[in-house]
């Protein structure tokens, strides 16, 4: 059996792989011009848009007993990736939202921040961590406003955030009556 690819097979693999990157190149930049997906080569949006300048995204402040705080983003308390974590905070702690799952959710983190941190891996950030020797005790779910206009390369940046929509005391229970 022969792997030697004859001239009518070769002239028909050439002709295809033109015409393939030939669309790759006149579809890709279109779908960034227009922000739109133009299935089949680019089926996922995060390959097919412009982020605007300026962003307004959930953030978490936590509070720990040696009186530190922490603005940190929403990959750093869930163990999901990092882009789900933004879409599970901006949806659960929505003003038209459910308090219960508020709550919920907010006890879940905090809870699993205190007994089980968890290390960076693939898209998942490493968990935030308190100050030595402290834990959490409190967390507030804020939104803050990211204006990429104003960042300068090496210079640190810091969203301006709106007051909290919501926060949550992890109050300790005493075994004893």
């Amino acid at each position: 059996m022969s792997t030697v690819l004859t001239h009518r097979a070769r002239w028909a693999l050439s002709v295809s792989l033109a015409v393939f990157f030939g669309i790759q190149a006149v579809q890709l930049p279109l779908s960034l011009f227009f922000g739109k997906d133009l299935w089949p080569f680019a089926p996922y949006s995060m390959f097919s848009y412009l982020q605007p300048a300026r962003m307004r995204r959930p953030h978490v402040v936590l509070h720990d007993s040696s009186g530190r705080t922490q603005l940190v983003e929403p990959g750093h308390v869930l163990p999901i990736e990092f882009f789900r974590a933004n879409a599970l905070l901006r949806s659960t702690y929505s003003p038209q939202s459910d308090p219960r799952p508020k709550v919920e959710l907010a006890r879940a983190i905090l809870t699993r921040l205190r007994q089980g941190p968890w290390d960076a891996f693939d898209e998942v950030w490493a968990a935030a961590r308190p100050s030595p020797g402290a834990t959490f005790t409190r967390l507030e779910v804020t939104f803050c406003e990211w204006d990429f206009t104003q960042y300068r390369y090496g210079a640190d940046y810091r969203p301006e955030c709106e007051p909290p929509v919501f926060s949550y005391p992890l109050i300790e229970r005493s075994s004893h009556p």
